[in-house]
């Protein structure tokens, strides 16, 4: 135990050093002037990053139960079930943050040119961030297994392709080079993960669904490209985060993408109309059946009907 939790410890060091080694060589290359600007991408590439985190936080207890109970199916369905929702996840906020880049930097009356020059930066390492959070639970299915020295072998890879294409594309490509460098690692590294956890343990977590994500997400930020300028940035960023919103998860939703956001969806829906109903001091008693939800007595009615859901009917006791 000694042993597989010191090397599980390297494991976390060497993945925070082959993440971070591009910074190191932009200040020894470009000088500290780009590091900053960088910087700014790699930050915001963190933020879309955090709900992959969480998801595999709550993710890998179960993942290691299942291994140790040699319950496979159990963990080609995690593995599955946790790709497709970090994807839907991510790829609204990759859409929303691309959108509203522009506005970004114009809320920035000093340094917003200066910083503009990353804006490729953040389009690639939030690609990076996209393809860690498609290929799902990988790095921690491989850390409960018989297998877990892989982690680190995949991770020195990265670290030494990752400085290869640095010093290959920083001098041409400035910190655009070094964001394709990480780009270009990331993506070898879980494409390599994918293929040892399918080869191993005969499982993936590639699905038709995550086409349709991509799409909807292309289709969400190109629309909400289409909105000018409006007199201030903030109101810019408010209305392009707000289309991007609607149009990408009103479709995750009537295709029923995931079972489990429509799930969820509908649970809120319900709990909004209870909680109509005792706002207005109106007993509910809430029934489920083949419609929807049911709110009865007889006497007024009324419903609705979002995407395709289920409608939700609500009769209204006297």
């Amino acid at each position: 135990m000694l042993k597989y939790s010191g090397f599980n410890m390297f494991v976390s060091m060497s993945g925070f050093l082959a993440q971070r080694i591009d910074q190191v060589l932009i200040a020894g290359v470009l000088g500290f002037s780009k590091t900053p600007v960088f910087n700014l991408g790699f930050f915001i590439s963190e933020a879309i990053d955090v709900p992959r985190k969480a998801l595999s936080g709550i993710s890998a207890p179960l993942i290691a139960q299942s291994i140790r109970e040699n319950n496979i199916a159990h963990v080609s369905e995690i593995y599955r079930k946790s790709a497709l929702l970090q994807l839907i996840i991510g790829t609204f906020l990759l859409a929303a943050t691309w959108a509203c880049t522009d506005a970004l930097f114009d809320l920035m009356p000093k340094n917003g040119d200066v910083y503009r020059q990353g804006k490729n930066v953040i389009l690639l390492l939030g690609l990076s961030r996209l393809i860690d959070m498609a290929t799902g639970t990988n790095a921690e299915i491989i850390t409960y297994s018989a297998h877990y020295r892989f982690n680190l072998y995949s991770l020195l890879s990265m670290a030494i392709l990752n400085i290869a294409l640095n010093f290959l594309l920083l001098k041409p490509l400035g910190i655009t080079g070094s964001a394709l460098a990480t780009f270009f690692s990331i993506t070898f590294v879980n494409i390599w993960r994918l293929l040892f956890i399918k080869q191993k343990m005969g499982i993936h977590p590639l699905s038709i669904s995550m086409l349709w994500v991509l799409i909807l997400g292309i289709f969400a930020w190109f629309f909400a490209s289409f909105i000018p300028k409006l007199p201030h940035p903030s109101l810019t960023i408010i209305a392009k985060g707000i289309t991007v919103t609607l149009i990408f998860f009103t479709g995750i939703l009537y295709f029923k993408i995931s079972d489990d956001l429509n799930s969820m969806a509908k649970k809120l829906i319900i709990n909004a109309a209870i909680g109509y109903c005792h706002g207005n001091n109106l007993p509910c008693r809430p029934k489920l059946n083949h419609v929807g939800v049911m709110f009865w007595n007889g006497n007024e009615h009324w419903w609705t009907h979002l995407t395709n859901l289920e409608f939700i009917h609500i009769f209204v006791e006297k």
